[in-house]
């Protein structure tokens, strides 16, 4: 009776951990990952197992002895597919092919099991022969696991370390099992629930130690962001220049949380004001780089402020020398107030729109010439 409640117990918390790990990398894309899935089948059938080795399950679904032993005898034959596809997933190098021959092997011997079992109208009558071949497969990943370590080939991380010692608790309690299934061991008690128990357990820690880690590097990585953030803002003007005659207002909204959008004023003299907006191509960090680059160079083009084509062949030529593969679009308008004259030149960008007092229309200024960082030669109107 006490054997038969832990086995109900085990088997279902085994099959809730499987079903949580199974269900989300089926239904929802973003989980969807092949280790995940891999490891929550071979859970969930082994939980099952389990169950169908109680008689309170029995009990509950109706079904004879001989019927759940038909269920055992084909989990059995089936589960050590999706553990050998998980060992594939999580084993690099040489273990990978490796995997994938014992993987065929299982698949092939799986098949022909399941159809004996069938032919012959009786279960289990493979279950020497899977058996002797679990027991081959975990002699042989324990002799490889030892003779990598003890060689020195392989140095596990310690949270590995934990795992391994799973895996290898594990090993020795499949052994124990597959053993008293062939008849070479007489003990009666089935520790390997147990041991598999301690892998999920150790599972769990890995996972755990991973996440922790990946949320320590986020942390990290949005103080930095932010750090970026404050550094890029001190590139943007402080506050609105005044022109008699011009009133300029600006509202900066970057996609994330730093960007390659940068805007700049070139004050000519106290009467006249140069504008300039700028879109460096691509998100982020890389981009918000590159628009500090813009800042320093438009400096350097004060003094052509009032020849807004000039300028923009004076920044291409730049960016021409110092961009490998990325390009700026750019546009200056050069405002003249006591003239009434706007000049306006641009360099892949979106036009400007324009509105007319006299007409009361908006018109389009789409004059353009090639992206910054593109052309070195390019004349802009």
């Amino acid at each position: 009776m006490l054997g038969d409640l832990s086995a109900l117990v085990l088997g279902v918390i085994v099959s809730a951990i499987g079903f949580a790990a199974a269900v989300p990398s089926l239904v929802h894309r973003k989980w969807r990952n092949a280790t995940l899935l891999s490891f929550g089948i071979f859970s969930l059938l082994y939980g099952l197992r389990l169950l169908a080795g109680t008689n309170t399950v029995g009990i509950l679904t109706g079904l004879s002895e001989r019927g759940l032993r038909h269920v055992t005898a084909f989990i059995t034959y089936v589960a050590p597919v999706p553990l050998l596809i998980f060992c594939h997933q999580i084993l690099g190098g040489k273990w990978k092919q490796l995997t994938r021959w014992v993987l065929v092997v299982q698949v092939l011997f799986g098949m022909g099991a399941i159809t004996s079992d069938l032919l012959q109208g009786r279960p289990a009558t493979a279950l020497l022969p899977n058996n002797l071949l679990i027991t081959t497969y975990t002699l042989v990943v324990v002799a490889i696991i030892v003779y990598h370590l003890a060689r020195g080939r392989w140095r596990p991380s310690p949270e590995w370390r934990v795992v391994l010692a799973g895996l290898l608790i594990f090993a020795v309690t499949v052994l124990h099992e597959n053993l008293r299934g062939i008849g070479l061991l007489r003990h009666y008690i089935s520790l390997e629930p147990w041991g598999f128990v301690m892998l999920i357990g150790t599972l769990g820690y890995l996972a755990a130690h991973r996440t922790f880690a990946n949320e320590k590097r986020l942390i990290a990585l949005e103080s930095q962001l932010e750090t970026a953030r404050q550094i890029q803002s001190t590139i943007l003007p402080a506050r609105m220049p005044r022109v008699p005659g011009l009133r300029v207002c600006a509202r900066y909204q970057p996609m994330q949380s730093v960007a390659g959008d940068f805007y700049d004023f070139l004050s000519v003299d106290e009467k006249r004001l140069g504008v300039l907006i700028a879109d460096v191509a691509g998100h982020g960090v890389p981009a918000a780089l590159i628009a500090s680059m813009v800042k320093v160079a438009s400096a350097s083009q004060t003094d052509c402020a009032s020849d807004p084509a000039r300028l923009m062949a004076g920044l291409n030529q730049v960016f021409c020398r110092q961009l490998h593969g990325q390009f700026i679009t750019a546009a200056f308008g050069f405002f003249d107030p006591p003239n009434r004259t706007l000049l306006y030149s641009a360099a892949g960008h979106p036009p400007l729109f324009c509105w007319r007092n006299s007409t009361r229309e908006v018109c389009e200024l789409s004059e353009n010439g090639l992206p910054l960082g593109l052309q070195p030669d390019e004349l802009y109107a």
